[in-house]
């Protein structure tokens, strides 16, 4: 991510259900389209520009999005969608999906609400508040689907057998309701979570010793990859990029 990047802590009110707020400024230049490379990360964000709220599913491979105005987004935790946007994420496809389209009058009111205020802060605080308003009380949240997205954020190859078995639930129970409401399967979840702390070992080591490589096979054993060779098609699979391509977009 490039250092036009930043994340925020989320607001108080809207801890248990959102993990952080991010932003992403316009960069400077020659007046081209610029275009950023998202990476996938396992999440799905409420997204809020000049005149428009969306919600984007989670990724599977990166994206591409444009870099000329500011955007502020709001991070749902994993396992936490369905109880913030009141739909399953696996509902939501592919392409971003309006707050009108998926709330319908509110929704609609609300982007027209967001479209007459100019400043990004105003904006997200403006969200914020909104969706302070509209998020059931997190009670609803699926204990067992947060307790798996835990286990699996603390250890991508831990055994979600284990996780289930503690909630009293099948293996097959567990992966149905992760499906519901994370979108993603356990798996890929696990593969995201595993690329993702990659990336940060990877940006680590750029502040600590600049454009001097680190040392991918120990990367690859610290992270948990079979091998080399495995973290190579992983980072092709996820950036679209080589390692050595990766290291200069973060």
């Amino acid at each position: 991510m490039s250092n036009r990047y930043r994340e925020f802590p989320p607001p108080p009110g809207l801890a248990r259900v959102i993990g952080c707020v991010w932003c992403l400024v316009p960069g400077s230049g020659d007046g081209l389209a610029q275009m950023d490379r998202i990476y996938p990360d396992g999440a799905t964000d409420i997204v809020v520009s000049a005149g428009t709220v969306a919600v984007h599913g989670p990724a599977q491979s990166f994206r591409l999005m444009s870099g000329c105005a500011e955007m502020v987004g709001f991070r749902i935790r994993g396992g936490a969608p369905r109880t913030v946007l009141g739909v399953s994420p696996a509902e939501l496809g592919p392409a971003p999906v309006s707050l009108g389209t998926l709330w319908g009058r509110r929704g609609r009111e609300f982007e027209a609400c967001v479209a007459d205020i100019g400043a990004p802060a105003a904006r997200a605080a403006a969200t914020a508040a909104f969706l302070a308003g509209q998020v059931p009380d997190a009670g609803h949240l699926d204990a067992a689907v947060l307790e798996a997205v835990c286990r699996i954020d603390r250890a991508p190859d831990g055994l979600v057998r284990s996780a289930a078995h503690d909630a009293g639930l099948s293996e097959l129970q567990m992966r149905r309701r992760f499906r519901d409401h994370v979108e993603l399967g356990i798996k890929q979840y696990a593969r995201i979570t595993r690329f993702q702390r990659l990336l940060d070992a990877a940006r680590l080591h750029k502040r600590r010793f600049g454009a001097t490589p680190p040392g991918w096979a120990a990367l690859a054993f610290e992270q948990g990859f079979a091998d080399q060779a495995h973290l190579i098609r992983e980072v092709r699979a996820f950036t679209g990029l080589t390692p050595a391509a990766l290291l200069l977009t973060i």
